[in-house]
């Protein structure tokens, strides 16, 4: 798991950079991008059955940087997606040690970029996809 952080923090942090370089008008700060990424990517391996199955994937489209962590636990309703977002709480049945903050720690990262945090349904309905849209 570290190994993945460490990956997408490093992505995170090159892209925010190379953008600003040329010019692109992208604004995100990499060091917040890295810690987005570590949060979600943290909820994703403490809800994944043995802490697999995360996949990261950070694209551009339509003038678009698109940031997505999905993972393959057992998802959370539609209903309770926006509470989770909440400091200390924490989803009926979550396992781990988390205080409940990551998650509304990178709700806060995306409002601070001008954006929004988008809990939806995982690929194929398993688990759940995090989704961060930035303007490049």
């Amino acid at each position: 798991m570290a190994l993945i952080f460490m990956a997408s923090a490093t992505l995170a942090m090159n892209t925010a950079t190379q953008a600003s370089q040329r010019n692109t008008g992208f604004m995100a700060s990499g060091q917040a991008l890295a810690q987005f990424v570590e949060d979600t990517a943290g909820w994703g391996h403490d809800a994944a059955p043995d802490g697999e199955g995360i996949v990261l994937s950070l694209r551009s489209e339509n003038q678009q940087m698109l940031l997505t962590v999905c993972d393959n636990g057992p998802g959370v309703p539609p209903n309770e997606r926006r509470r989770m977002l909440e400091r200390f709480y924490r989803v009926t049945g979550t396992v781990g040690e988390g205080t409940g903050l990551g998650l509304a720690i990178a709700d806060e990262i995306a409002r601070v970029h001008n954006t929004q945090l988008q809990v939806l349904d995982g690929q194929g309905g398993v688990g759940l996809r995090m989704h961060l849209q930035l303007p490049v």
